[in-house]
């Protein structure tokens, strides 16, 4: 986003240069590209086993409300099973849907489908089975599948540019500053976990092993490094050991830097909620890149069965979708609620969303003022 706001100021600038002005005349006004922020979106899996459908819900600063359905009634259809990732990426929405093997293309702002892209149909049945993961660079989608994919494709016709094969089950992807992109290998936690580091000028794959690497899901991009959310494993009383964020610098060095089984990132700052299963109770915390420190936040944040984090880019205002409550055990079947921090984690509302909230971003965008 810094790169394309610099890119606008650059033409306002120039094409400012030839307008000539009279010494009377008064200063030429020059508007200024302004990154802002209009809602926070929300991904839910629903639940396969109760035949619960997957749901997107959206929130809007500007009306202080939430949407339930927004995709249903704009376009008449749902989403379907299991509904993964999302993100918003120029004027368009993008949708991840494991089960369907599908991704929605939408009006970010109308949520109307422009296209539905089937990535079976693209990749071949075996290649993108449930498309899982997606993020965006330079005009590119770049998405992971279960058939051990990462397929690139553009943002207008959305034609496939290039495969790249990495590891087993693969799930969160990042690209750092030096234009690599990394993929989170998971294994599905049976043990040969990795990290797929791909030089996007070379197409060079590279795979990275290591002892902490256990089951690694989520990833972050922060300059050359990246950090990566890790589900450890599991005992055999299935209490989950080894979770945590852990850093990966470009020299490929792995070392944990805070505790986690939930994460959301903005701005340098990365934020977790560490339950794991079989532990009696929830730890918050923040760790801040730039000075390597963690910070407990459980003076500040008090929810019992967190599922998903989102920082809002613009404002930093944290997003907290938890589970409801029965009798002490968290609920899968029903709604999700959600919980508006601001950045100084004052507490600005909650809202209900959809079943098995997994992922929240935002609706950022350049705005000339």
């Amino acid at each position: 986003m810094k790169k394309h706001l610099s890119s606008i100021a650059a033409l306002l600038i120039a094409a400012l240069t030839f307008t000539s002005c009279g010494s009377d005349d008064p200063a030429p006004y020059i508007p200024t590209p302004v990154e802002v922020s209009n809602g926070a979106f929300f991904i839910g899996s629903g639940n396969k086993s109760a035949s619960i459908m997957g749901n997107l819900a959206y929130y809007d600063y500007a009306k202080g409300t939430a949407m339930l359905t927004p995709f249903e009634t704009a376009n008449g259809i749902e989403l379907g099973l299991t509904a993964n990732d999302g993100i918003v990426y120029g004027s368009k929405l993008y949708i991840v849907v494991d089960n369907e093997n599908t991704i929605f293309v939408c009006n970010k702002n109308t949520m109307k489908i422009i296209t539905r892209i089937s990535t079976t149909d693209m990749l071949g049945a075996a290649a993108g089975i449930s498309p899982r993961h997606i993020i965006a660079d330079g005009g590119s989608l770049y998405f992971t599948t279960y058939g051990k994919v990462v397929a690139k494709i553009d943002t207008t016709a959305f034609t496939l540019q290039k495969t790249y094969n990495v590891g087993s089950y693969p799930e969160g992807l990042a690209i750092t500053d030096d234009g690599n992109l990394y993929v989170c290998n998971s294994d599905y936690g049976y043990g040969n976990a990795s990290l797929s580091k791909i030089n996007l000028s070379t197409g060079n794959v590279t795979e990275i092993k290591d002892e902490l690497i256990t089951n690694p899901n989520s990833i972050v991009a922060s300059g050359n490094d990246i950090y990566y959310l890790d589900y450890g494993t599991y005992d055999d009383s299935w209490n989950q050991l080894g979770t945590g964020v852990r850093k990966v610098t470009a020299a490929g060095a792995v070392s944990k830097v805070c505790e986690g089984t939930t994460m959301g990132y903005a701005n340098g700052i990365i934020y977790t909620a560490s339950a794991p299963y079989g532990a009696t109770g929830v730890d918050f915390y923040s760790y801040n890149i730039a000075t390597g420190q963690s910070q407990k936040l459980n003076d500040k944040i008090d929810i019992a069965h967190p599922a998903a984090i989102g920082v809002d880019p613009v404002s930093g205002d944290i997003f907290i979708a938890a589970q409801q409550d029965k009798g002490g055990y968290a609920s899968y079947k029903d709604p999700c609620t959600v919980t508006h921090y601001g950045a100084d984690f004052s507490v600005k509302g909650t809202f209900s969303v959809g079943v098995g909230i997994c992922s929240i971003f935002f609706n950022t965008g350049v705005e000339l003022r």
